[in-house]
């Protein structure tokens, strides 16, 4: 039941908020040249979308 006096409610105590210390942005990450940013993966054939088929003679099969 809603407001019954029987039952407790415990919080959670979130503690003292720590502030990150100021030093941690001081000195940046080494900087990444743009060769290295990106990954060259050797990639297979596309499949073909007309699966064999030449879809330039599909008029020829229409009227069969």
């Amino acid at each position: 039941m809603i407001g019954d006096s029987n039952e407790s409610v415990q919080e959670d105590d979130p503690g003292p908020v720590v502030a990150a210390p100021l030093d941690r942005w001081r000195d940046l990450p080494a900087r990444v040249r743009v060769d290295e940013q990106s990954m060259s993966v050797p990639a297979s054939d596309a499949p073909d979308p007309e699966g064999g088929r030449n879809p330039d003679n599909d008029w020829l099969l229409r009227g069969v």
